[in-house]
């Protein structure tokens, strides 16, 4: 409350149904986590835009959100969190930092990191997976067939 003077207590207001002075309001809500669940719904959503090679991310879950952060003084790496859409399993985040990343399906995210290989990340298990290690870009295109296509590559996803 700001600029008011006086003793008012919530308990007081509740109780007694005491009216409220002008321009103070109480909502038996949560506000904080309301703004949060609004700002977690406008998150960009990728999930119509193809399998372009340019795009960072690629969002097809139907279980999750991506949230993506460039990192600070790099022009292709990213931290990496999953917002869960209905709020049914917990957010969580990649341990990380990613140059690519691309959904598997509702749950399984495959992400590459430059220089080290191509991992899997199981958001519902948070369990981490290698598909391939070594030197390179491991430039993720798409997936098609269970076949996932990197580089002038391909691997077979089991």
């Amino acid at each position: 409350m700001v600029n008011y003077y006086g003793n008012l207590t919530l308990e007081e207001v509740v109780n007694t149904k005491q009216t409220l002075p002008n321009n103070i309001f109480i909502e038996n809500e949560d506000l904080v986590f309301e703004t949060e669940k609004s700002r977690v719904n406008t998150l960009e959503d990728t999930t119509n835009n193809g399998n372009y090679p340019s795009t960072v991310i690629l969002n097809t879950s139907k279980k999750f959100k991506v949230a993506k952060q460039l990192l600070q003084g790099s022009d292709n790496m990213y931290q990496i969190r999953f917002i869960s859409i209905n709020n049914e399993l917990p957010n969580t985040e990649l341990r990380e930092v990613i140059s690519r990343g691309i959904w598997y399906d509702d749950y399984n995210f495959i992400f590459a990191v430059k220089e080290r290989g191509i991992f899997i990340y199981n958001v519902q298990t948070q369990s981490y997976r290698t598909l391939k290690t070594g030197n390179g870009e491991f430039m993720i295109h798409n997936i098609e067939n269970n076949k996932l296509y990197y580089d002038n590559d391909s691997l077979e996803i089991q």
